[in-house]
């Protein structure tokens, strides 16, 4: 299970990030909920996606600078909670381990949340995005820069195309390849194969052969179907399959792997480093899928990326229902992670899946990819009111 490691639980006794000879203190913790409708549901083996019950956390100094952290429950997954649930536990039993602590001691904090939240990622991934984003502010510098520096400038986006019918998963296709796009995931697992092997087909004879094509079944197949399904697909020169059978099934998915001849990433099998080295011990993936939400923040996401390299496997980097907060945060450790080397699915027009904006600076993207801006923090600045407007509820608790 996910581990946020920092001095074992204990509380810091060592001199934080000073600002003219003072100590950070959070002065200030506000949850946020909000549900947000989503321009175009889409389907994906677990269920319907078409709206997003996000949970928003705000700290604030006590000189006056912001962190944003923000949650994407998804209780369909494993772990998954719902947005009450996240919304009680971060006031009940998170936001104590917040109020007056110094902020540079993310470790630490991040340790003492595990300790009262256990097993839930969930939970802890938009406290350590708003801690990232706070101390990173403070210090006037983008999140990137605290994780390490730029490894990537530029990251190139993919489309993801739901569970559809074949006519219309290639006029979606069409459509994006004429906007800039040249990599594709596409979500199969679902109840009638043949008509999904039609619609990879579709998409393949949409886009032509110059395109990336990957599969994403999110466990909808098992070790006995999985490695068949996967070689009919093949045909159509797939880049990688995601998660082809159960979370659970480690064993059965490195059956699969040795089976087939496409690189297996692993996306629900994987939340935490001790998932991570147990895929790596049993030879079960090629690819890593790291999201903030399911690993607990980047904090858990950086020590399954030096697995993966390590052991010499790539990482990928996505995301779950998660709007511009966490999704700028999972973009600036896409940046600063040489081992990501795929493109992301998490960033997409606003025409086209997004929901609602919940930023005044809603980033832009060119054809295809992404750059990442410079600004301090995250680089997004939360609109409260469009929050409000959406119906956010807020719970604060001072200093």
């Amino acid at each position: 299970m996910p581990e946020p490691e920092g001095s074992g639980g204990m509380r810091t006794t060592v001199q934080g990030w000073k600002r003219g000879g003072v100590l950070m203190r959070i002065a200030r913790v506000d949850v946020i909920t909000a549900s947000i409708p989503v321009v175009r549901p889409f389907r994906i083996s677990l269920g319907m996606v078409d709206r997003k019950d996000q949970v928003f956390i705000r700290l604030m100094d006590d000189e006056g600078h912001e962190g944003w952290g923000e949650c994407s429950p998804s209780p369909l997954w494993p772990r998954g909670l719902t947005q009450s649930a996240v919304r009680d536990i971060l006031i009940e039993r998170v936001v104590p381990c917040l109020v007056d602590r110094d902020p540079n001691d993310i470790g630490v904090i991040m340790a003492d949340i595990a300790r009262v939240a256990a097993d839930t990622p969930f939970v802890w991934a938009p406290v350590d995005i708003a801690l990232h984003d706070l101390v990173a502010r403070s210090r006037g510098l983008p999140v990137y820069a605290l994780l390490g520096g730029l490894a990537h400038r530029r990251i190139p986006l993919h489309w993801t195309i739901g569970i559809t019918s074949p006519d219309v998963a290639e006029k979606e296709a069409a459509e994006a390849k004429a906007a800039g796009f040249t990599a594709f995931k596409v979500k199969v697992g679902g109840a009638d194969f043949r008509a999904e092997l039609d619609t990879v087909r579709a998409i393949r004879s949409a886009v032509g052969e110059d395109v990336v094509i990957a599969v994403d079944a999110n466990q909808g197949w098992t070790t006995d179907t999985a490695p068949a399904r996967i070689r009919a697909l093949e045909r159509f020169d797939l880049e990688l399959v995601e998660q082809p059978v159960p979370w659970w099934d480690v064993r059965g998915l490195a059956r699969v792997r040795q089976a087939v001849g496409t690189p297996i990433m692993a996306d629900e099998s994987c939340f935490s480093p001790r998932d991570a080295m147990e895929l790596v011990r049993l030879e079960a993936a090629d690819v890593l899928n790291i999201k903030l939400m399911k690993c607990g923040g980047l904090w858990n996401a950086r020590k399954i990326a030096a697995i993966a390299e390590a052991a010499g496997l790539a990482c990928f980097v996505g995301g779950m229902t998660d709007l511009d907060v966490a999704v700028a945060a999972a973009l600036h450790f896409f940046a600063a992670h040489s081992v990501v080397r795929y493109s992301t699915g998490i960033l997409r027009p606003q025409s086209a899946r997004r929901a609602q904006p919940v930023v005044k600076n809603p980033w832009q993207t060119g054809p295809g990819y992404f750059q990442i801006p410079d600004g301090p923090g995250l680089g997004v600045e939360v609109d409260s009111e469009t929050l409000e407007h959406l119906g956010g509820k807020t719970w604060t608790a001072e200093a």
